[in-house]
């Protein structure tokens, strides 16, 4: 083979198919010559990653605008409703696929074309966009609530009874891991529930007046903790209480390592199980009670230096333990605790039995749950308790829910409530050493007094604590601080005390403790009737109207 091609063979070549008419030559690689890469044009390839905002815009020109009240912005597109962010998956494949169809299937959406044109829509609807709630799963609109079934159905409760109706776009979001429901059973049976999970019968009304309590949106809600010894079906329970109140894969999750992605969990859940926990830290139990009464968390913005991200949270959080989670007594304030008993080993049926029979029983416990529910908020404005515990407004539905179940009901409640809080509080005494040291004092019948330094030093004797006890004042300087955090839990257990402002003759107050009356026992008078009680509290839950016209959701 030649090294150098000339150009005298090719031109006899050519001539000789000319005159032939034969199939045309195809010269040796060595005869190919390509041309040189072109200089990258940086303004051509921005144009390029950009092109087709303008067609982007065109494509959704007609699509209706949302923003919710928190300043989150949305679009429909055909019957989705799609967060206005850029990096939204479900939105960047839905408007990608749109583009390709619009363009007869000849181009690609450039990667900035909708980061461009998400830009403008979001500031339309900021502008001009209908207002909507975009709820987890239950949302209040009127003298209504409505409930997200799924596959575009809600349950609309008003006026002592519901339906099922369409959910309007806007109403809930479409987090990944929701599920659906079934559709529940008018005339259903709550009771079912007690079928899988072993309780005593005297439990029935509180767990279920509870749990109904918990489909109630915009009410802060205490957390759940179900506890029992091993075997007792704690996560099994979790489970199906999640199947109940906001069905969602995975049912079961465990706190991750990181806070920011338990923020997320917060905030994308009504109710969310956190399962097989041995203890909260006290810095993640302080976190948990600010959010079970409605504290946000927030963080920075990504790629922004002074813009903040609130996740806002409306949920009821559910744990399983075999123990007490923390001795931190505003995280106890803020629970309940379902206590289960361990299930014999005759009684104990495999999981695919007990959950193919839940399954089958779950129509007929939601129409119950809903019964329940439709007939406490109708009786909810004409019952007013003389006393409430902490979280008024959440005991103040579920014993209207139980009132409405059975006469009587909302007071056995309230008792059932404060036995259950007081039962926490009291063992506080195994982990905190002053609390253990004046209970044993008190009950004793030596009721501490004298000034701080005096009584602390009684009750340091008792108590006899470790140095690294952080539980016990390190000196009297600590003992008021100490003493204000106790002050429900002893009042729980029929303790009160009082600090003395007034100097003694050395100028130091003094603390004296003395009996009161238990919590529990003062939770025994009925109910009076609303026409009673001048002035009225606030109603809960407020349910104001947040979004369409009545006219849209007959």
């Amino acid at each position: 083979m030649p090294d150098k091609i000339t150009i005298d063979p090719l031109r006899s070549v050519f001539l000789h198919l000319v005159e032939t008419e034969a199939e045309p030559y195809k010269p040796p690689v060595e005869a190919l010559v390509l041309p040189p890469e072109p200089e990258e044009d940086s303004a051509l390839t921005t144009r390029n990653e950009g092109r087709g905002a303008a067609r982007v815009m065109r494509i959704l020109s007609l699509c209706p605008l949302m923003l919710d009240q928190h300043g989150s912005t949305y679009i429909q597109i055909e019957d989705d409703v799609y967060l206005l962010d850029s990096k939204n998956p479900r939105l960047v494949e839905k408007v990608a696929s749109l583009y390709w169809r619009a363009s007869e299937k000849t181009q690609t959406m450039g990667k900035d074309a909708l980061t461009a044109a998400v830009s403008i829509l979001s500031h339309d609807a900021r502008e001009s966009g209908q207002l909507v709630p975009m709820a987890n799963r239950a949302a209040p609109y009127g003298e209504a609530i409505y409930y997200d079934l799924g596959n575009r159905n809600a349950i609309k409760i008003q006026g002592g009874r519901w339906e099922v109706v369409t959910a309007l776009p806007g109403l809930f979001r479409d987090w990944g891991q929701k599920l659906p429901y079934p559709v529940p059973l008018p005339g259903g049976n709550a009771k079912r529930l007690f079928e899988f999970i072993n309780v005593t019968e005297d439990r029935f009304l509180f767990i279920l007046a509870t749990l109904t309590a918990c489909l109630v949106p915009g009410v802060s809600r205490p957390a759940v903790i179900i506890t029992g010894p091993q075997g007792s079906g704690k996560s099994t329970f979790a489970y199906f209480l999640k199947m109940l109140v906001d069905p969602g894969n995975p049912a079961l999750t465990l706190v991750p390592r990181k806070p920011e992605d338990l923020d997320l969990m917060l905030s994308r859940n009504f109710f969310l199980v956190l399962d097989n926990i041995s203890n909260l830290a006290p810095e993640m139990a302080d976190i948990l009670a600010g959010v079970i009464t409605g504290a946000a968390p927030q963080r920075r913005r990504l790629h922004t230096d002074n813009e903040l991200l609130t996740l806002h949270t409306d949920l009821t959080i559910c744990f399983t333990s075999i123990n007490a989670l923390s001795n931190r007594p505003d995280f106890m304030e803020r629970t309940l605790r379902f206590e289960l008993e361990r299930i014999e080993d005759l009684q104990r049926l495999s999981d695919d039995e007990i959950n193919q029979g839940f399954s089958a029983a779950l129509p007929e416990i939601l129409g119950g749950l809903f019964d329940l529910l439709a007939k406490g908020l109708e009786l909810l404005p004409n019952y007013r308790p003389e006393r409430l515990p902490r979280m008024a407004s959440f005991a103040r539905i579920a014993a209207a829910v139980a009132e409405a179940s059975e006469p009587g009901g909302g007071n056995r409640y309230l008792s059932a409530y404060f036995k259950n809080q007081g039962a926490q509080q009291l063992e506080l005494a195994d982990g905190n050493s002053l609390f253990g040291a004046i209970l044993e004092a008190c009950h004793a019948g030596n009721y501490p007094s004298g000034t701080f330094k005096q009584v602390t030093s009684t009750l340091k004797e008792i108590a006899e604590p470790d140095p690294k006890d952080r539980s016990f004042p390190s000196g009297p300087r600590g003992l008021r601080p100490a003493l204000e955090r106790l002050r429900v839990p002893l009042r729980t257990a029929g303790i009160g005390y009082q600090i003395d402002e007034h100097r003694t003759a050395a100028g130091k107050a003094s603390v004296s403790f003395f009996a009161v009356e238990k919590s529990e026992d003062m939770a025994a008078p009925a109910a009076k009737p609303a026409a009673d009680l001048l002035p009225l509290p606030p109603e809960p839950p407020a349910l104001g109207g947040l979004v369409f016209d009545p006219a849209e959701l007959d």
